[in-house]
């Protein structure tokens, strides 16, 4: 049975299978795998990090997930522009289409809709080759019907 694995909550692994599934690349790999040395991405990310929590641990994954929520909220006030009202907040943040974040694996993108508020609508099946996680396939996403 699938299994979310410790600090790993956005990747769902099977040992069995080596079959594993991430929307949001992991930071307990995502740091310490040469694949995303040079990920422009990766470096930002350590940067900020560096700037803003020099001390903690950057393999903890509620900061990269803290700043990925900062980054949909930025913008969501973006196109939100002057009018700041709780239905123009609820209306923008059901219309973020085709948001990238540098934190995000590659093609995956943040949408919403007006039926949906749920930002992390996509993923990338990967499997383990016993050094690091390899990607396979297309992004898939639950919005497609």
């Amino acid at each position: 049975m699938p299994k979310v694995t410790l600090g790993d909550w956005f990747c769902f692994s099977d040992k069995r299978t080596n079959f594993g599934i991430d929307p949001v690349r992991d930071s307990k790999y995502l740091f310490g795998d040469k694949k995303w040395a040079d990920d422009p991405g990766i470096k930002w990310y350590r940067e900020h990090f560096a700037k803003y929590l020099s001390g903690a641990d950057i393999g903890d994954a509620n900061y990269l997930f803290g700043t990925q929520q900062g980054q949909i909220l930025e913008q969501v006030l973006k196109q939100c522009g002057d009018d700041l009202s709780r239905e123009n907040i609820v209306k923008q943040s059901r219309s973020i289409r085709g948001l990238s974040l540098p934190t995000l694996i590659p093609g995956v993108t943040i949408n919403t809709g007006p039926e949906s508020s749920m930002a992390y609508t996509q993923l990338q099946l990967q499997r383990w080759n016993g050094t690091t996680w390899e990607q396979f396939g297309n992004v898939l996403s639950a919005d497609e019907k």
